[in-house]
């Protein structure tokens, strides 16, 4: 074999062999490129934790671990509250408002003196109001004026549309209106684990509609008010915005 020769294999200012020709070697050159790329796919000094990172082979599956253990723990710690994901359907605009309006006192009918809608009824009064006025239980001879009967009402329909925050599905105005007017008549909480309530939360808008219609008794007996007034407010609730 030939003695090794610096002076045959001078090298270049970046301490690469080159050869008499002043060239690079190629086969040094590839040697050279050979270590650099084994030096980056096997490291010499190898992280421990790498190591056991490694040893997980479903990295996502380690992620959603991770997330589900914080969310669970924060379910745990009731830093979570659950809210209905359509909250905003508890808000009319104004021009909701006055279509609520003309639609459930149309329905109602104004009375300025106190009556029973049908026997054995509670005594109403204004637009179908059955509570206190001005602090005082309706007694038959009462009677109020239409300024007195819009308070009433404003604040009727406020408390009985606070059913709607149990609704979970997006509504169109007419649909919100047809609700309302529902829950006017019937209680704020006549929602409450119904089976319209349920079809509506699946997203059946149409088997929602069709439980208007069960809604027409009144101590047994079926009343035809009742069912002309549902069929009226599932033909709304059908009804798309702006027809």
């Amino acid at each position: 074999m030939a003695a090794w020769n610096e002076a045959d294999h001078p090298r270049d200012e970046e301490g690469k062999f080159t050869d008499k020709g002043g060239g690079t070697s190629t086969a040094q050159s590839y040697e050279d490129k050979m270590q650099r790329r084994a030096d980056l796919l096997f490291p010499k000094t190898i992280d421990k934790n790498n190591v056991e990172n490694l040893k997980e082979n479903d990295i996502l599956k380690k992620y959603k671990n991770s997330r589900l253990e914080k969310l669970n723990q924060s379910i745990n710690n009731k830093s979570i509250e659950t809210a209905p994901r359509w909250s905003n359907n508890t808000k009319f605009s104004d021009a909701e408002l006055q279509k609520a309006r003309i639609f459930i006192q149309g329905e109602e009918k104004f009375s300025p003196n106190a009556y029973y809608p049908v026997n054995g009824d509670k005594l109403t009064i204004g637009y179908g109001h059955t509570k206190l006025v001005d602090g005082k239980p309706i007694t038959l001879g009462m009677k109020i004026t239409k300024e007195k009967a819009e308070e009433l009402y404003r604040k009727d329909f406020e408390e009985h549309t606070t059913g709607l925050k149990e609704v979970e599905v997006p509504l169109t105005s007419n649909q919100k209106i047809a609700l309302a007017s529902f829950m006017f008549n019937l209680g704020p909480n006549i929602l409450h684990n119904s089976d319209l309530l349920k079809k509506l939360n699946s997203g059946d808008y149409e088997g929602a509609a069709n439980k208007f219609g069960e809604y027409i008794h009144q101590k047994g007996k079926v009343l035809k008010g009742l069912v002309n007034r549902r069929k009226r407010e599932k033909e709304l609730f059908l009804t798309p915005d702006g027809e």
